[in-house]
């Protein structure tokens, strides 16, 4: 079993993993951190016990290793160390001798296996975000579901002893019923000596003697995210890239990049967010954004003066700081973004429902330090940086349901952004979704978002579009049919 404890009278935070042997619990495995979801399992001959964490940091999952632990002693062994691990999709081997898990590759992922040891092998390298990892009785075979940019989704199975992959079944193939474009997963640099990775989504139809707006959607998540395969504004209604290749449909150049706290690229990016306060790793992923937009916005048939961009969730908050950073942002549009920095999530945890929490206090005191010591530290973020944006803004939230979320879900931060817009004479539109949460739950709520952004879009990117809704587009001039 597992238990998370939280401090209550200024202890650090912490999971503890027991087991029951001749009726007696017995703790075998330790670990800091506020969000742990260590997974442990149980080897087939009792020995073993692998489990998932951030033993790095011990704060959060920022990148997640796969550890081994010897039930008799106690005694921890690491077995992966440049690859994140999820956590939910480790296998033993009936033998007990190996384990098989997933791993994160820029937007897809792969299955490695390890032996006891950590010697590890890439068992696949295609194209594709693996999960649902199941392995047969006999040890012989992997079975997994498969997807890609388009959307298809594949039943595969895998031999464990030999290089051969079977595909069993196509469950869905989005291409036979709809128009798209092309997609390619590709890299850029952060300007910090990291290769990020990022989605493109061209065009039906695609004309490189072109030039195509350009819509940059920020992904959610924040630390220890991936770079998701999944459109933010029909998350929870319609999962995967489809989303994207509507906006595509539509005339756009989407791009969407990823971030380096977003667990990909390795332990040490934990260490330095921490270190220099950068706590929820916004200011350096805002950075990451505005490189990669720079590093796209250089390729001939993207026109650099009609930039828009999306961001959701920990996206949006990423998106609200852009926003005080850059002018090259024609239209924007944040669907309820995380608190804007360090103030406004304390704020969040001393107040409303949360008021008194004492899992709050040890929260802040694991991730920042105790108010007492460090007060100037809890003053941070860009809450109030609003004037400096002239981004014509529409913002969207959820309704109470949000409450259910310690960071996300606040609308705080966006209802200050919108104020101090107005304030300015930015133009500025703001959208409570009181039925709905965190992300959009009704198919009806989802359309009706795209459907704003759409016009808001539209409206501040000056484009026209024709009767069937494609943007009409050329240089700087819309292009007459």
């Amino acid at each position: 079993m597992t238990q998370r404890f939280w401090a209550t009278n200024g202890e650090p935070t912490e999971t503890v993993v027991r087991v029951l042997q001749g009726g007696e619990a017995r703790d075998v495995f330790r670990v800091g951190g506020i969000m742990q979801d260590i997974a442990p399992r149980v080897s087939p001959d009792g020995r073993w016990m692998s489990l998932t964490c951030d033993i790095d940091s011990q704060i959060w999952e920022d990148f997640n290793s796969l550890l081994l632990v010897e039930l008799s002693t106690g005694k921890v062994r690491r077995l992966t160390h440049d690859k994140y691990v999820s956590g939910r999709s480790v296998r033993w081997a009936p033998d007990s001798r190996r384990l098989y898990y997933l791993t994160r590759d820029g937007g897809w992922t792969q299955i490695q296996s390890s032996d006891l040891e950590g010697r590890a092998i890439a068992l696949t390298d295609s194209p594709m975000l693996k999960r649902e990892l199941q392995l047969s009785t006999d040890g012989q075979r992997l079975a997994y579901v498969a997807s890609d940019g388009f959307a298809r989704i594949e039943l595969h199975w895998r031999a464990t002893q030999a290089n051969r992959d079977v595909r069993v079944a196509l469950l869905n193939e989005p291409a036979t019923r709809f128009r798209l474009g092309r997609f390619e997963r590709v890299k850029f640099p952060n300007g910090a000596g990291l290769q990020l990775a990022a989605w493109v989504i061209y065009p039906p139809d695609f004309d490189p003697d072109r030039k195509y707006p350009l819509f940059v959607d920020v992904h959610g998540g924040g630390p220890s995210s991936f770079l998701y395969l999944m459109a933010p504004l029909s998350a929870l209604t319609a999962k995967g890239p489809l989303e994207w290749h509507t906006w595509a449909t539509k005339g756009y150049m989407v791009f969407v990049p990823d971030y380096s706290s977003s667990g990909e690229y390795g332990p040490g990016i934990a260490a330095a967010r921490h270190r220099n306060g950068d706590y929820g790793g916004i200011e350096a992923d805002t950075r990451d954004v505005e490189a990669g937009v720079e590093w796209i916005s250089q390729r001939p048939y993207i026109d650099a003066g009609r930039i828009g961009v999306l961001g959701s969730s920990a996206g949006g908050a990423r998106v609200n700081l852009l926003l005080t950073r850059s002018t090259r942002y024609r239209a924007a549009a944040i669907h309820d973004q995380i608190g804007s920095g360090v103030l406004p999530d304390f704020l969040n945890g001393l107040t409303g429902a949360r008021t008194g929490s004492l899992a709050s206090t040890a929260y802040w005191e694991q991730r920042v330090g105790k108010l007492a010591e460090r007060p100037k530290d809890f003053l941070g973020g860009f809450l109030f940086d609003g004037y400096k944006s002239r981004t014509p803004t529409l913002i969207m939230v959820g309704g109470d349901r949000n409450q259910e979320a310690l960071a996300a879900g606040d609308p705080t931060s966006a209802e200050a952004l919108f104020s101090i817009l107005r304030q300015s004479h930015v133009p500025a539109r703001m959208l409570r979704y009181v039925d709905d949460g965190h992300g959009f739950e009704t198919p009806a709520s989802a359309t009706h978002a795209f459907e704003q952004v759409d016009a808001w879009f539209s409206e501040h990117m000056d484009m026209a579009t024709d009767a069937n809704g494609s943007i009409l587009f050329e240089g700087g001039r819309v292009k007459s049919r």
